[in-house]
């Protein structure tokens, strides 16, 4: 009888002392992933925002997606209401970011519809760029986008 009480008692002594020793342990799990600005902004996007030359253009109606695949950015799509101006120049195509010099470039699959955006504000929260746009009479237009996560 005493060899099974000691036994009992150093098993359950045994498996306190896993319980006490597995709850202090450290989880990786617990600390917050940071992600890079490029995946906080490769996301699908919502326009809440047009401004032609600081003037709002109505009605403001379109959407940007952004992926990214292996920390690289890879394609968007892009639409807009009627009458206003699609950032991207395509409904779809490549992209590239250059956080440094605070550009996004949308690249529809020729050299000669490239845009290239000048980020204004890009975090997870909202996206603002501005750009601009040379007609044929040799106009210059300045369009600046605001967008909200979707």
């Amino acid at each position: 009888m005493k060899l099974f009480r000691r036994a009992f008692l150093a098993i359950a002594l045994v498996s306190s002392f896993l319980f006490v020793q597995c709850s202090c342990d450290k989880d990786d799990d617990d600390q917050p992933t940071v992600k890079t600005t490029l995946e906080k902004i490769s996301i699908a996007w919502k326009l809440t925002e047009a401004l032609k030359d600081g003037a709002a253009m109505t009605p403001v109606d379109g959407s940007l997606s952004l992926t990214q695949a292996s920390k690289v950015a890879t394609t968007y799509t892009s639409s807009t209401g009627s009458g206003i101006e699609n950032p991207a120049g395509k409904a779809s195509g490549n992209w590239s970011f250059n956080e440094s010099g605070k550009t996004i470039t949308f690249n529809p699959g020729d050299a000669t519809n490239e845009k290239v955006v000048n980020l204004l504000t890009f975090d997870d929260k909202s996206l603002k760029f501005t750009w601009t746009v040379t007609d044929t009479k040799n106009n210059k237009f300045v369009y600046t986008y605001t967008y909200q996560p979707k």
